[in-house]
């Protein structure tokens, strides 16, 4: 009996300490090939949603555990809505914030529905297969802003880029299917529409390089692109000629956290955070050190998305 009321004690004690550190365990889910935002190579974590989703866990006393996963890397092409596949990685417990999350209503608030998984370590042939149900998130207090840049080549370098009307007379390229080429397609109602070189990842591979590759070599003058592509290049290609204008396009996104609805509290501690490390303005120390042009995030937090009349109309602001 003395034995079996120790052993029932030392159970006891590590069902105890298993909760205590469940509860002092922050999981967030990031991306795992979206440099400068999260990188992992199997071995290093390194990017600035990491940074920013470590700041956050240990002024909630808490550690950080990433659960890393990917998205468009699936061979036969058929993946999930990045947004609903996230929602999903929520819903199944296996993160408590998803990071790196663009602050869009509709994302946030998706109809009852289900979708499938990102590709995730350990995940089983089953998982793959799984589909998942989905319900509402909430978002934080947003951290940083996803901007659309233009970028000039060496011989457009000098060309001031004040709005897109500034692109007149330019080469402009764009990457075939991206958000940054529908903005140049549609803009001032199709101003550009055929001035436009469309370049694909095959015709950029079979040419020598990717669209920024094209860029600084001269092969047209001006593109427009997320600016973490440019980061990202420039981060890779120190030597680039390309110019950077600090010009911004006038749509873009917030970035933030999200969680279950249900994680309300959570968030709440998280927003706290946030609010902190913006007063001492640690985002822009965290965006330099991961090789990141930090933009602010903008108002309102959480925008509608892009629509086809916001494309269409001037560069307003």
């Amino acid at each position: 009996m003395r034995l079996s009321v120790a052993v029932l004690a030392t159970a006891v004690a590590l069902v105890g300490a298993a909760r205590a550190h469940a509860a002092d365990t922050l999981t967030v889910c990031l991306e795992s090939d979206t440099p400068p935002f999260s990188v992992h190579d199997g071995k290093k974590a390194t990017g600035f949603d990491v940074a920013v989703s470590t700041a956050v866990a240990q002024r909630l006393g808490s550690e950080l555990k990433i659960q890393w996963f990917e998205i468009g890397k699936s061979p036969d092409e058929d993946d999930p809505d990045p947004a609903r596949a996230e929602n999903a990685m929520l819903n199944i417990g296996k993160c408590q914030l998803v990071g790196g999350f663009p602050l869009i209503a509709n994302d946030l608030a998706p109809p009852e529905d289900k979708s499938r998984l990102p590709d995730f370590p350990g995940e089983t042939r089953d998982q793959r297969k799984e589909w998942v149900p989905i319900g509402k998130m909430i978002a934080s207090r947003p951290y940083n802003y996803f901007a659309f840049t233009v970028l000039l080549g060496p011989k457009a370098g000098g060309r001031k880029i004040a709005s897109l009307d500034d692109l007149e007379g330019l080469r402009i390229a764009s990457e075939d299917g991206t958000l940054a080429d529908a903005m140049l397609m549609w803009y001032g109602h199709r101003r550009y529409f055929r001035q436009i070189t469309h370049y694909t990842p095959a015709k950029t591979i079979e040419h020598g390089g990717g669209l920024l590759e094209h860029l600084d070599r001269g092969d047209f003058d001006a593109t427009m692109v997320a600016l973490r592509r440019y980061d990202a290049y420039r981060a890779e290609h120190p030597d680039t000629k390309i110019v950077p204008t600090g010009y911004y396009y006038h749509l873009g996104f917030n970035i933030g956290f999200v969680a279950k609805a249900s994680d309300a509290a959570l968030v709440d501690r998280v927003d706290g955070v946030l609010a902190e490390l913006a007063a001492k303005n640690e985002f822009v120390t965290m965006a330099k050190a991961a090789g990141m042009t930090y933009v602010a995030p903008r108002t309102p937090a959480i925008t509608g998305g892009v629509t086809l009349g916001a494309l269409s109309g001037g560069d307003e602001k």
